[in-house]
Parts: C-alpha cells; structure tokens; sequence
C-alpha cells in the first residue's frame, strides 16, 4: 500500500471512530510500528490528525472543554454529598486511604471526621488544607508539580513517591465516561497481594499523567 492510500485509511478510520491505537492502525493498514507513527507525524503536520499518546484522533470530533475548578466546585454539590458520605463509611480505624484530586473526592473528606484515625495520602492541595484541620487525620502529600487552577500535584515527582506508597483503598474520581474505552485507558491490575492499579488518560489535548500505586482496593465515585 502506498503512503497516499495509507493517509486515507487512517484519516478514514479516525473519522470513523474518533480514535485509534497504533496498533489498531497497524493492523488496518498493514504496516510495520514505525511506518504508523511516520504517518502519523506527516498527517499531524498536515492538521488532519492528531497525534496523540498510544495512537491519534480525529480532528473532526467536538471535545468538551473541562470546567474551571470553582465552577466543579459548584456544580452537583447534593450529589457529590451524597456520594461522599457513604464512601467515608467504607473507611475504617487505623486505615490508610488515597484521595485522588477533584471536587467528587473531596466530598468524601466530611466523613472521614467520623472514623477515629487514620492516614491520608492525597494529591490534592484542596482536600490537604481541608485535612489539616481535622486532628483524626495523618496527612501525607505526593507532592509533585501543580497542575495550574485544578490544585493538583502531578508529574515524576508525584508518580514517583505514589509508587512507594501503600495505601488501603483510594477513592477515585473522573469528570466522565466515554463509550470508546481505548481513549481512557484504566486497568487493575492484581497481584498477590497487593494490587497494583493504574490508570493512564491518553484523551486528545490532555496532558499524559501516568499514575500507579500499591493499593487493596479502589472505589470510582
């Protein structure tokens, strides 16, 4: 196949399916890893793709803008409460727990005020100085690089110290779902014991965050 018909399958599968693996378009258009990813850089350049981490989009799809910190902070507030508080009864005396950043998880932090004791690692600066006040807990932070207006540490830093850590559960948040499930790509991954759960956004226009820790459980809120 020559690179012309190449260009043209892979812009007409990514209209197709808003996104694709490099993998994915190895096997649709026949050709060797290398091959993809040159065709890829020659489309991005050309503004008909884009190239993004573990494959690309189609540049023809609407992508909703994330909304500003405040505004989440707003937004479903009876629901968020609703979630947290039975989420804060799952965590018990002694625990140590992950609250990952965002506006969802940080409703769990109310409840926490009911358990006795227990150790909090966190990433976001939001739920931290919530934390701080409250003496039942032992904060810990991953520390990292933040990410401007969200309040969340991110970055080598952060993965590096999450890899270190061991936590009992971590409560996880996202901002949505998506019926094509390669363009979030969340995996866990058990061993014996403990588990080990990663989760990779690789949503066009974000910016990659790898993330990993040793956890025995997670709870998506």
């Amino acid at each position: 196949m020559i690179k012309q018909e190449r260009h043209a399958r892979i812009c007409e599968y990514l209209d197709k399916h808003q996104f694709a693996s490099i993998n994915t378009l190895m096997e649709q258009i026949g050709a060797s890893k290398s091959t993809v990813r040159r065709d890829l850089m020659e489309l991005q350049e050309e503004k008909k793709i884009a190239f993004v981490r573990g494959g690309a989009a189609s540049t023809n799809q609407q992508f909703v803008q994330e909304s500003p910190y405040h505004v989440k902070q707003s937004t479903n507030t009876a629901e968020k409460e609703r979630i947290g508080a039975p989420a804060a009864q799952l965590v018990q005396t002694g625990e140590t727990i992950f609250l990952a950043s965002g506006t969802t998880t940080r409703a769990v932090l109310p409840g926490l005020s009911e358990v006795d004791f227990l150790n909090l690692v966190t990433n976001d600066l939001q739920i931290a100085m919530d934390a701080a006040e409250m003496e039942n807990i032992a904060l810990t932070m991953t520390g990292g690089s933040v990410r401007p207006g969200y309040y969340a540490l991110r970055g080598v830093l952060a993965e590096d110290s999450m890899r270190v850590m061991k936590t009992g559960t971590a409560f996880v948040s996202c901002d949505a779902t998506s019926q094509t499930p390669t363009r979030w790509g969340c995996c866990g991954k058990w061993s014996n014991p403990p588990a080990i759960w990663s989760c990779l956004p690789t949503i066009p226009n974000s910016s990659p965050a790898p993330f990993s820790a040793s956890v025995r459980s997670s709870a998506w809120i």
